[in-house]
């Protein structure tokens, strides 16, 4: 066995067997490398999907941050306006003062005259009306001349 190792031909099928190991160890090393390889992608694959909720999360979480950046910036919007809108109620309280005011003098001086009418009709003199009533002289000559008793 020995002159068939150190015969060209025994030293031909060593470098075959030789060979074969060589080979079959090779596609068992690639075979290994493949399958660790694939649980690697696995792993960026699993990575790449755990970034990709968070990056929605974040999405998400951005787009309720620009909501309520805007809705507070529309509330900052309104307290601007609130001097102005102020001003606007002053105004409109000093005209319903006004007008108040004016209905209230309107009211007194309706009731100066239906005093001084009274007084006309039971025959107090024009000195009378407008020392009672506070009407001017023009005014109680007025209302005694039409309201009088000698107007009929």
């Amino acid at each position: 066995m020995s002159d068939f190792i150190t015969s060209p031909t025994g030293i031909a099928f060593l470098l075959q067997i030789a060979a074969l190991f060589f080979f079959v160890f090779a596609i068992l090393a690639l075979w290994q490398q493949s399958r660790t390889m694939r649980r690697n992608i696995d792993d960026v694959y699993r990575i790449n999907d755990q970034a990709t909720q968070k990056l929605q999360a974040m999405i998400a979480l951005l787009a309720d941050l620009k909501q309520e950046f805007v809705t507070k910036n529309q509330e900052i919007s309104d307290l601007h306006r609130i001097p102005t809108d102020l001003a606007d109620l002053s105004r409109r309280m000093k005209n319903v003062e006004s007008e108040f005011t004016r209905m209230a003098d309107t009211f007194q001086q309706q009731e100066q005259i239906s005093k001084a009418i009274a007084m006309a009709q039971r025959g107090s003199k024009r000195a009378d009306i407008v020392e009672g009533t506070g009407l001017s002289a023009e005014q109680a000559d007025t209302i005694v001349r039409f309201h009088g008793p000698d107007s009929d």
